[in-house]
C-alpha cells in the first residue's frame, strides 16, 4: 500500500500494485515493476537513489540548554521570594 492513495485493502486492485522482483512476479502473477506502465528511468532512479548517511550533531551543534531539575526550580523560587 506504500505510495498508494488507497488507504484500505478493499479499494486496492491487482492493477494498483507491482512486484519488486521477477521471482515475486512469477509466483504471484502480479506485473513486474520494470514491465509496468511507468517511466523505467524514473523507477531506476527511485530504486537506486542513494541517500546521504545520517549523522549525529557534534557537541558544538547540539543545543546548550540545560533542563532544570525540580530541586533547582524550587531553589530559584525561594531565591526570587527572598528578593
Amino acid at each position: 500500500m506504500c505510495g498508494n492513495r488507497k488507504f484500505a485493502m478493499k479499494y486496492i486492485a491487482r492493477d494498483d500494485i507491482v512486484a519488486l522482483t521477477q521471482d515475486a512476479a512469477k509466483i504471484s502473477g502480479i506485473q513486474y515493476i520494470m514491465d509496468a506502465d511507468t517511466d523505467k528511468d524514473e523507477v531506476v532512479k527511485i530504486l537506486c537513489e542513494q541517500k546521504p548517511p545520517r549523522r549525529k550533531p557534534s557537541r558544538q551543534e547540539a543545543p546548550k540548554t540545560k533542563q532544570k531539575s525540580p530541586q533547582d526550580e524550587a531553589k530559584t523560587k525561594l531565591q526570587n521570594q527572598e528578593d
